[in-house]
């Protein structure tokens, strides 16, 4: 079980993307869309990327995204059980316009 992360220009392009992984049979409650929609939004993906990744490297993640938030960028988050799906994904959230992403971070099963 990993998670990944792609930026995209706008929050359409984003559920766009959204919309072409739930129809590519990745669940909806495993995928998510974040943009900055009002004053403090990035702080939830701040706080969900400081979660998932190793507190050592979270912190550039969130300015990263944050940067990009400020900018308009939205952000699709994407869990995935089988990992062999990552190439998959990948070229999915590319051919829709993904700018930027994260690497595959591996999740503990709960």
């Amino acid at each position: 079980m990993s998670r990944a992360f792609f930026s995209f220009a706008d929050v359409h392009a984003a559920r766009v993307a959204a919309e072409r992984l739930r129809q590519c049979g990745v669940p909806a409650a495993d995928i998510g869309v974040h943009a900055h929609v009002a004053e403090g939004e990035h702080d939830a993906l701040g706080a969900l990327l400081h979660r998932v990744f190793d507190p050592r490297n979270a912190s550039t993640h969130a300015r990263t995204y944050a940067d990009e938030f400020a900018r308009g960028a939205a952000v699709v988050s994407v869990r995935i059980v089988d990992d062999a799906q990552q190439p998959q994904i990948e070229r999915l959230m590319e051919s829709v316009g993904s700018t930027r992403r994260t690497a595959w971070l591996a999740l503990r099963a709960t």
